[in-house]
């Protein structure tokens, strides 16, 4: 009975056995089905973003290879003029300095291209050929006997509007780096002479070599253009490009006074220290006797005639003001924004209404006349129980990093300025010079200075020596007119003037 009652409990107890061995066995299955299929699946997706990424590199290697075999396939600009390739090991220069882009070339049939003259010429007289400053374009030497190329003038703005009315001059287009002669020999049995012409229109400029030291350079460097001259001068914008940047800046690399750093508003420009300013020093304050302002010449040859300065900064307000009073300026010309583009220019050194302590200075405002560019005011200034009235110019119609688009108020206010002068002069009985400044006091401040000596020059001779008023200027202080467009503006600017002068005579 016992044995018949337990057994079919065991075997009961055996099939549930048996059905959980089998269900282990199914979940082993499943689990090694599922864990083979995510090893089988991540393989072949660690596969296929191995082939993507070696595409991708692949591609970019064989453009890669195709841009560098089409640069290494392309001619140069030279191949042209040249025979035989020259290999030249550069060595690795102590300074680099940048300047503008040259033009690129254009075609012949450009309406605005220059071509040599062809002369035939004995070879006796080709050693009077020499190169000048005149020459205003570049080429490779080897290939000046075989083409001269012609190069495109950069779109023209708003200094060139008159370009169209007077006729450019003739020039020869090659640069080369040392003065030489352009010359070749006649060939026997030719009745022409291979001689390239470079005799420009223009008066030479009389002027030492381009490598010769810089002061000897400022010193010596001229050329007189007369009025007709001048209006063809001005509208040649690749003559006027080379005779800016062969000018040199001379600019002072090192400031020699310890601590009068924060007194500069830009670190690189630095007053000149043989035509410094030197205000008296304040009793325990050694650098109370620095201002980054220099004396300038003015016409003819007038000592201190102006002074060029950088717009004050917060703390040289005062300096700003005791160099008014030592100096007795009769008039001060402001030729900058307080701000332009969201940048600060030039601190706030006049009262807007009210009557302004500037440490011992009590600065009160007399009148304001607005111009057309320009506001006038006459300030008192009262130090010491002395006062003096000086007059206060503040052009702001100058555009930041550009030029006038129109000269004649800056003419007009160079002959204001001058009538103030005298008048204030005699007011207060005492003969001083013109300060003038913009931001930096070198590119707007050197343009109004070089006007202002070219209205003179104009006035009295009835010629103007632009390049001669650069070096002057430039030898007081250095990097006056900043720009070539700048300087291009001052021609423009003074060929107008001259266009007045002729109608009016």
């Amino acid at each position: 009975m016992i044995t018949s009652q337990s057994s079919p409990e065991k075997r009961l107890f055996n099939w549930q056995e048996q059905q959980q061995q089998q269900s282990n066995t199914k979940n082993d299955i499943d689990t090694t089905l599922f864990w083979t299929r995510n090893f089988i699946v991540l393989s072949i997706g660690s596969i296929m973003l191995t082939f993507i990424v070696t595409f991708v590199a692949v591609i970019y290697w064989c453009s890669k290879q195709q841009k560098l075999s089409k640069t290494k396939s392309h001619p140069s600009e030279l191949s042209s003029f040249t025979t035989h390739s020259i290999n030249v090991k550069a060595s690795r220069p102590k300074e680099i300095k940048l300047f503008p882009i040259v033009p690129k070339l254009i075609q012949p049939n450009s309406s605005s291209f220059i071509l040599p003259t062809i002369e035939d010429n004995n070879y006796n007289n080709l050693n009077h050929d020499r190169f000048t400053t005149d020459t205003c374009s570049t080429a490779d030497s080897s290939s000046s006997s075989t083409a001269i190329a012609t190069k495109k003038f950069r779109k023209k703005n708003l200094l060139e509007r008159k370009a169209m009315e007077v006729e450019s001059p003739t020039v020869c287009c090659t640069y080369w780096s040392k003065p030489t002669s352009l010359l070749f020999k006649r060939r026997r049995g030719s009745n022409n002479s291979l001689t390239i012409s470079i005799a420009p229109k223009h008066r030479l400029l009389n002027s030492p070599p381009v490598d010769c030291p810089s002061d000897e350079y400022l010193l010596t460097a001229t050329r007189k253009l007369t009025i007709d001259e001048l209006h063809q001068h001005a509208q040649d914008a690749r003559l006027l490009y080379h005779e800016f940047w062969t000018i040199p800046t001379n600019h002072l690399e090192k400031l020699r006074i310890c601590g009068a750093g924060t007194k500069n508003r830009y670190g690189t420009i630095i007053a000149n220290d043989h035509s410094r300013v030197k205000l008296s020093e304040l009793p325990g304050d050694p650098l109370s006797s620095y201002i980054n302002a220099n004396y300038v010449t003015g016409y003819p040859n007038e000592y201190h005639a102006f002074i060029a300065t950088q717009g004050p900064l917060a703390n040289t307000i005062i300096d700003f003001y005791r160099m008014i009073w030592q100096e007795h300026v009769p008039v001060i010309i402001m030729i900058t924004r307080l701000f332009e583009k969201n940048k600060a220019k030039c601190e706030r050194y006049i009262p807007d209404s009210q009557p302004t302590q500037y440490g011992p200075f009590h600065i009160q405002i007399k009148s304001i006349s607005y111009q057309t560019d320009y506001e006038i005011r006459r300030l008192i200034i009262e130090f010491e129980n002395e006062q003096r009235e000086i007059e206060h110019y503040w052009y702001t119609a100058w555009p930041d990093q550009s030029c006038p688009d129109n000269a004649q108020p800056l003419i007009e206010l160079v002959k204001n300025v001058e009538k103030s002068r005298l008048e204030l002069s005699n007011l207060n009985k005492h003969f001083g010079p013109i300060v003038v400044h913009c931001s930096a006091g070198i590119g707007r401040t050197g343009c109004f200075i070089a006007l202002s000596n070219g209205v003179k020059q104009l006035d009295n001779e009835h010629i103007i020596d632009i390049v001669r008023i650069l070096c002057d200027l430039r030898r007081d202080r250095g990097g006056m007119i900043q720009t070539n467009d700048q300087y291009q503006f001052v021609y423009q600017a003074l060929s107008e003037y001259a266009r007045t002068l002729q109608f009016s005579s």
